[in-house]
């Protein structure tokens, strides 16, 4: 639930025509940072189908999985929110 809010805080920086890729790398970690500094902290877990245990699933996993969840429904998000170009 943390995760969606956040991710939907940020979702308009992140779909901005004028976001780089190098920018929407750093978004996607300060989200995991944030998730991973709530008290108690957050964490990104995955499902160990041999065990049924649940693991951390790492930083790159989690970034991907941060970039995955603002890229969501990005075609919808952009139809209703009007991006103006400079130029």
């Amino acid at each position: 639930i943390r995760l969606r809010h956040l991710v939907n805080l940020t979702k308009f920086e992140y779909l901005s025509p004028t976001t780089r890729k190098l920018q929407k790398s750093r978004i996607a970690a300060r989200i995991v940072w944030a998730i991973r500094s709530f008290d108690p902290p957050g964490r990104f877990l995955k499902e160990n189908k041999t065990t049924g245990m649940w693991e951390e699933i790492g930083d790159a996993a989690a970034y991907r999985k941060v970039s995955q969840a603002l890229r969501e429904n990005s075609s919808e998000f952009r139809s209703c929110h009007e991006y103006k170009s400079s130029g």
